[in-house]
């Protein structure tokens, strides 16, 4: 079995754009889905030759991707935090995107390093750079910190790209009405590698909790936030289905007892 991993598409897909990295287009996306032989099914221990597909994140274009796969008659788990549906945020690596893209062709500085931002190299270097500090720090305070580099960038005004915004939860239901299964991403979109076990507990239970609640479902499945880090027998004996991550340095499939490595898709659908 493989569990694929796509975070969204765009019906407007822009190369190079750092708001649209993680995206596909979406008539790519379709011609893919449409082209498939075996649809894609529930995971399953037993589903030895079948596939997977799986979406991540709460925003706009994750939903589309959604509704696409079930409009084609495919199974798809949609991972959702609800911190940023309740509070109607985007995530600050969104924000961080948008920023990046309005410093295009220009110079700014940072950490006292001066980046020359007129290529994707450079740019994505900043990006690397920026993001390792932000994920030490809380999801509202990194929010707050991009909205500051973008007065110290001279980039003040940040518009999130509709497919980059926030779904709604009356959105959330209406697809899972759809018959899109809703999974836990956890509470919020944090690195649980700075998080102690207490807080991780709550991190995955208080996301399993609010799912059942809001969308009369449990959560079997949960997918680490950025995908990289494993968690501990203690967190994993917390989530009632398998954890998923999405660590493209390691193999796919099983790599610990109830934790399955994933294969992002979006680098390929991205291609011309």
């Amino acid at each position: 079995m493989g569990i694929h991993l796509l975070h969204g598409c765009a019906p407007t897909w822009v190369q190079h754009r750092q708001s649209f990295r993680n995206y596909v287009p979406e008539n790519r996306l379709w011609t893919y889905l449409k082209s498939l032989e075996q649809k894609y099914v529930p995971w399953s221990k037993h589903g030895i030759n079948h596939h997977v597909l799986t979406v991540d994140d709460s925003t706009q274009g994750a939903a589309r991707a959604c509704v696409l796969a079930r409009e084609l008659g495919h199974h798809v788990i949609l991972f959702v935090n609800p911190l940023q549906i309740i509070r109607q945020v985007p995530y600050f690596f969104s924000l961080l995107d948008e920023l990046l893209d309005q410093c295009a062709n220009h110079t700014v500085t940072y950490g006292g390093i001066k980046y020359e931002l007129y290529g994707l190299t450079v740019t994505r270097s900043l990006r690397r750079v920026l993001k390792a500090d932000l994920l030490t720090i809380s999801d509202e305070a990194a929010l707050q910190r991009v909205r500051e580099l973008a007065r110290e960038f001279d980039a003040p005004d940040l518009n999130i790209s509709h497919h980059a915004q926030t779904m709604s939860i009356d959105e959330l239901r209406e697809i899972s009405s759809l018959g899109v299964e809703i999974a836990n991403h956890g509470w919020s979109h944090l690195e649980i590698s700075h998080l102690n076990h207490e807080q991780v507990a709550a991190h995955i239970l208080d996301g399993q909790k609010w799912i059942q609640q809001e969308i009369g479902l449990p959560a079997e499945h949960y997918a680490v936030p950025f995908g990289t880090s494993f968690v501990s027998d203690a967190a994993q004996v917390l989530v009632r289905g398998i954890t998923m991550l999405a660590n493209s340095s390691l193999p796919q499939g099983e790599l610990r007892p109830g934790q399955w490595n994933r294969f992002e898709l979006t680098e390929e659908l991205q291609k011309p």
